[in-house]
């Protein structure tokens, strides 16, 4: 194959080199230079991705200019591949039109983590056939050891050390997955990049509404810039979402509403979904029930669609006690497969290890697949299900985890009755190809229990039954089932007024930050994270490393608390101090990381999480394990090989403009982000930060230069010292503007809407001077080259824009300002976000590690 050479400027202004074969063209979408390769149809790329002809419906998805807003397709039929393959071909190989109307990321939101897994295992699957090349965004374990950052300011030869940088070419993908548990790379410090991220609705949703789950605070704004501008959402299994459903739709009616830099998409897809799921109160102004992608007619009669959607399934009801494991236990024994896959679906974890432990007892094989697993039990489990030797029978015991993405298929399938949509997803994993003559569904008629309709709503459970009760004796082939019905239950929605609070990410008095769990689950579905550590009845020490994966398991809050009241402590970071400090139980947030001592038990190998298990629990802690400690929010960005304020500003820059010049933005705001890249760092002239340099171990200090980053020896004589707020006040004192000096305060995501002193933090003795976060009025600071020909002129700092009034000036204050910006119709929430992580972007990138 003939190999041709092309030249591209990267991220930080050093020429690279890409080699990019002979039969690639280039294209220029949306500002930014695409490689295309050819391929005469969307048939043909979809078929070297896949192996296979693609589905008429999976075609119209991907060339047609409009997208849907529904996908409404049976299980099995290929929606997932319909999704990342079409936005792959409408991205990068459609016709120009098709592109533009295609957002740059790709955000697939799912109810589970097991739907994760496996849509990012086949999504790489995919791209390395169709020989894309998925970008390395993840961190090298710090900042400021990046070839370049030594090559250009050690002295050397001037040399540029790309190799780790030579593979981030304009035309990498980045593909994440986002969910608990999991190391985060930096997706986010690629604004400009086409990205696929894969994640569940509480990581998702919770970073869309300011208050990301599982990460720092201090990046929040970030990804709620990112991931609500230039993003096609996709709502897979929207029947499984719960309360996050009509949050998915507050936020698109939002970005609609408020405005983004690019456009924003949301598709919602399932096998069942009922148009009035999506009908929120803000979005259905905006509602397009006619733009719902199904199959036609013709699709269905394929022999190969036919032949899954014909499927024969027999279904009859048993009556049982929702507290009658024995009866349930006698029906597996009875109706179990030989040498096939018996699926038993319960509707809570409960029930499901109780018939476990009964399975156990008499020493049945059996799998048991819940939510309350370590990951590493969890993959052991469901690796025994998926690599069965073929002819050999076993038992699954599952909660609703099977219900969507676990590609199994069963030949007996015994269910709790559920709501209808749940039913349906449900008989989809019997006999789910038709590779058996004859499926056979036993459903338990619970009616006779108390609470036999937990989880769920009672009426949704109760309409569910009465159309099982139709179906006694007949087929229940996925084209033979009724529609879904609504269901009935109402669910917090996040108003406007809402989410312009969210915009803040100020803590409350007490440290706590704004709970928007009843935004994004159920209230019976909310969970924490806790892990295990040997710790012998002793506090963690201050190096104990952060937890893998493998170590985390899902915990329902309620039990957790009531495990916690038995003289048991439970450890949480505390990201202000930089330590593990002990968890007041009536603290505990969803998604809140717990460290709990193995010695205190809680846990089973066999069962999961278990609050009554007493037996030490088996440590997964690797110490040796690379912690990247980046997301505490600390100055780690600060340490590195020495550079000067001056020379920090300027690869700032240049990487600013690198990012813009993929990116469509008006010249105002191009403008202002270039400014705000050359002040952004200027406050670390305050003696406060100086002062932490181990000014000893610069080799170089001829001249006496003003350090951005060097070789830390101290905190400094300041506790709470923020850089950025000094920096802020700089750009504000020389004219730079409102939008400037936000965007420099709020590039660490620790001064943003307000500006205030924080417990514990150093006062000055004059008890009339105002101070905050290390900052006192009348602080002097030097005459200062900022490059790009910004000079901060010597000053001393002002602090009255702090004071809520604002000053006898006649100038608005600092919140009034911000919320000005927030307000505006020019910006708006979502805008000024995004420029916020623009900013942050451009510097952790010329910072050097990613």
């Amino acid at each position: 194959m003939t190999v041709k050479q092309y030249q591209y400027k990267n991220d930080c202004d050093s020429i690279k080199y890409i080699s990019i074969k002979f039969h690639w063209k280039m294209h220029m979408i949306g500002g930014s230079w695409s490689v295309q390769h050819q391929y005469s149809s969307y048939e043909v790329f979809f078929k070297k991705a896949l192996g296979v002809e693609p589905y008429p419906y999976q075609v119209r998805f991907a060339t047609s200019v409009d997208l849907p807003e529904t996908v409404v397709v049976p299980t099995g039929m290929g929606k997932t591949a319909a999704i990342i393959i079409g936005w792959l071909w409408r991205r990068r190989h459609a016709n120009p039109d098709v592109r533009k109307a295609t957002p740059r990321r790709l955000v697939y939101c799912l109810p589970m983590r097991t739907l994760v897994d496996q849509t990012y295992e086949s999504t790489i699957e995919w791209l390395n056939r169709l020989g894309e090349s998925i970008m390395d965004v993840t961190s090298r374990g710090g900042y400021g050891n990046s070839p370049r950052t030594q090559s250009i300011h050690s002295g050397d030869s001037g040399q540029i050390d790309d190799s780790f940088d030579r593979q981030k070419s304009s035309e990498d993908i980045i593909v994440v997955k986002i969910m608990g548990g999991v190391d985060e790379p930096r997706w986010d410090d690629y604004p400009e990049k086409d990205a696929i991220i894969i994640g569940t609705q509480d990581m998702l949703l919770s970073r869309a509404l300011n208050r990301g789950y599982g990460m720092s605070k201090y990046r929040w704004p970030m990804q709620f810039g990112l991931l609500n501008n230039d993003c096609l959402w996709i709502m897979d299994e929207v029947q499984l979402m719960g309360a996050g459903l009509p949050t998915t739709t507050q936020l698109q009616a939002f970005r609609q509403m408020f405005g983004t830099s690019r456009p924003c998409h949301s598709i919602w897809m399932s096998a069942t979904v009922n148009y009035d799921w999506i009908r929120s109160v803000d979005y259905e102004r905006f509602a397009r029930p006619e733009n719902s992608l199904r199959l036609m007619d013709e699709e269905m009669r394929m022999p190969h669609m036919a032949k899954r959607l014909q499927a024969n399934k027999s279904i009859k009801m048993v009556e049982s006690g929702v507290d009658d494991i024995e009866k349930l236990e006698k029906i597996v024994m009875e109706e179990m497969a030989e040498g096939e896959i018996t699926l038993v679906i319960v509707n809570t974890v409960k029930r499901a290890k109780e018939l476990s432990r009964r399975l156990n007892k008499k020493k049945m094989d059996h799998v048991l697949l819940h939510s309350q697993f370590r990951e590493r039990e969890r993959i052991e489990n469901l690796k025994k299900l998926l690599d069965r030797p073929q002819g050999k029978g076993i038992i699954c015991i599952a909660t609703q985890v099977v219900e969507a993405g676990i590609d199994v298929s069963a030949k007996v399938l015994i269910t709790d009755m559920a709501p209808w949509s749940s039913m349906v997803q449900r008989f989809g994993r019997c006999n789910r190809y038709g590779e058996h003559e004859s499926g056979k569904i036993i459903w338990l008629d619970l009616t006779g229990g108390k609470d036999y309709h937990v989880p769920y709503e009672k009426d949704a459970v109760d309409k569910s039954r009465e159309v099982l009760l139709t179906l006694e004796g007949k087929n229940a082939s996925p084209s033979e089932l009724p529609n879904a019905e609504m269901d009935t239950k109402v669910y917090d929605i996040v108003r406007k007024k809402d989410l312009m609070d969210l915009f803040d990410t100020t803590s409350d008095l007490t440290g706590g930050d704004v709970d928007v769990s009843r935004y994004i689950r159920d209230v019976d579905d909310r969970y924490a994270r806790v892990f295990w550590r040997d710790l012998n009845h002793n506090d963690p020490p201050e190096d104990m490393g952060w937890p893998s994966r493998d170590e985390i398991c899902n915990v329902p809050i309620n039990e957790l608390k009531k495990f916690l009241q038995n003289e048991i402590k439970g450890y949480q970071y505390d990201q202000l101090n930089g330590e593990w400090s002990k968890i007041n139980p009536d603290r505990i947030r969803p998604s809140s990381l717990i460290m709990l001592d193995s010695i205190d038990g809680g846990y089973s190998m066999d069962l999961g999480w278990d609050h009554k298990s007493e037996k030490k629990v088996p440590s997964l802690y690797d110490e040796w394990t690379i912690q990247d400690d980046s997301w505490m929010g600390s100055d780690v960005y600060s340490e590195s090989d020495w550079i000067s304020i001056e020379d920090h500003n300027k690869d700032v820059a240049n990487c600013m403009q690198a990012i813009l010049d993929d990116l469509a933005l008006d010249d105002y705001l191009r403008d202002a982000l270039i400014t705000a890249s050359y002040w952004h760092d200027s406050g670390k002239a305050h003696f406060a930060f100086q002062e932490k340099f181990d000014i000893q171990l610069n080799q170089d200090k001829e001249g006496r230069k003003i350090w951005a980053k060097g070789k830390i020896g101290s905190k400094g004589p300041r506790t709470y010292f923020r850089h950025e707020l000094v920096s802020a006040l700089m750009a504000d004192a020389a004219g730079k503007g409102p939008l400037v000096s936000y965007l420099v305060a709020s590039h660490h995501g620790k001064v943003r809407l307000s500006i205030k002193s924080i417990p514990g933090e150093k006062k000055p003795d004059d008890l009339n001077k105002r101070f905050a976060r290390g900052v006192w009025d009348g602080d002097r600071l030097p005459r200062l080259e900022l490059g790009g020909g910004h000079v901060s002129e010597e000053m001393e700092i002002d602090l009255t824009l702090m004071e809520l009034g604002g000053g006898n000036d006649g100038r608005p204050s600092w919140t009034e300002r911000v919320l000005r910006l927030r307000d505006g119709a020019e910006l708006g929430p979502f805008r000024l976000a995004f420029l916020e992580a623009i900013l942050k972007a451009a510097d952790e990138r010329a910072s050097g590690g990613f």
